[in-house]
């Protein structure tokens, strides 16, 4: 299972009935292009992760499973992590831009 995050099959009880990727990526609203999520995609959701949050997943057999309410509380860490980035220092590039439109605006006299 390599790097994924794996729980108890009694903690897994606790969120609610289990779903296997395949399930849940067919259970995701589609999005660009009319496409849902592939099932590689929750894969590597689960291992590498998304904007450093994993998905939480369990095995059953051979089968990794995930449950809806990990899924919503993947969701909302992913966009917590996505609204912390938005909010931080600005890149570099950004901060170069600017400079170079003060030094402009400066050249000519405003």
């Amino acid at each position: 299972m390599g790097d994924a995050i794996d729980v108890s099959d009694s903690e897994a009880d606790r969120q609610g009935e289990l779903i296997s990727l395949r399930e849940a990526a067919r259970s995701l609203p589609r999005r660009r292009r009319g496409k849902r999520p592939s099932v590689s995609c929750l894969h590597r959701w689960a291992g590498e992760g998304l904007h450093g949050v994993r998905l939480r997943v369990t095995a059953v057999g051979g089968t990794r499973c995930t449950t809806e309410a990990w899924l919503r509380e993947f969701f909302d860490q992913v966009e917590a992590a996505r609204s912390a980035a938005r909010s931080g220092p600005p890149s570099p590039r950004v901060v170069r831009n600017v400079a170079a439109v003060e030094a402009a605006l400066q050249a000519e006299g405003f």
